[in-house]
Formats: C-alpha cells, structure tokens, sequence
C-alpha cells in the first residue's frame, strides 16, 4: 500500500480514537481535559497509528487536522471557518515537530514534543476562549 493511503488510514484510525476518547475525557475534565489530556490522546492516536501502519507522520497529522477542520465546519458552519484553519494548520505544525523529532530522536521524544506543543496551543485557546466569553 502506498504511504498516502497509510497516511490516510492512519488519520482515520487516529480521528475515531480521538472522537471516543474526547468524547469520554472533556465532559468529565472541561477546559482542564482540553489543554492537557485531549493532546495526550490526539498526538498518541495519530504518531502510534502512524509508525504502527508504516505511514507518512506529516501527512497522517495534516489528514487529521483536515478531519477536524471539517467536523468545524459541519458543527458550526461558516462561523467553523476560522477554528477549522486553525485546526488544519496546527497539526500540520504538530505533525512537522513530530516528524523531525521522530527521524532524530525517536518515537518517544516525538510525542512528547508534539504533546507539549499541542498543550501550548490548546492551553491560548481555552484562555482565548474564556477572555471571550467574558
């Protein structure tokens, strides 16, 4: 199978896994689960889903990222546009921090780079969101 269509796969796999295990974590965690346990479990279903498939790391976060843009957008319509390119181009980022890391370093020092920096990210938007609101 072509690296793409692994690529592709792995995204699937890593957007299911991240859809159950959200959906059980950031009711019971809030704003709290959002910056600190939803990028634990989106960087590992995608970087594990990845190196376990054989697939492109880069490509596999962008197709993610991709999925969350468009779940955006399907939740919220026109008014998703911002947080789905936000989204598109954050784990696009997290995929190339991923994958840098990953050639030099391994997969263990590639997650936790990544989850460090998804955290970061998801951290400024709960503050983002909750300055907002106020």
């Amino acid at each position: 199978m072509q690296k793409w269509t692994l690529s592709l796969l792995a995204a699937l796999l890593a957007s299911g896994a991240a859809w159950v295990a959200n959906g059980t974590v950031v009711p019971k965690t809030g704003s709290r689960g959002i910056a600190y346990l939803t990028p634990l479990l989106e960087e590992t279903a995608k970087t594990l889903a990845a190196v376990a498939l054989g697939a492109a790391l880069l490509w596999t976060h962008v197709v993610f990222g991709l999925m969350e843009a468009l779940l955006e957008l399907r939740r919220r319509g026109v008014r998703g546009l911002p947080a789905g390119w936000s989204a598109l181009a954050a784990h696009s980022l997290f995929g190339l921090i991923t994958a840098w890391i990953y050639g030099r370093s391994g997969v263990l020092a590639a997650l936790a780079a990544a989850y460090l920096a998804h955290a970061a990210w998801n951290m400024a938007v709960v503050a983002y969101a909750a300055r907002k609101a106020n």
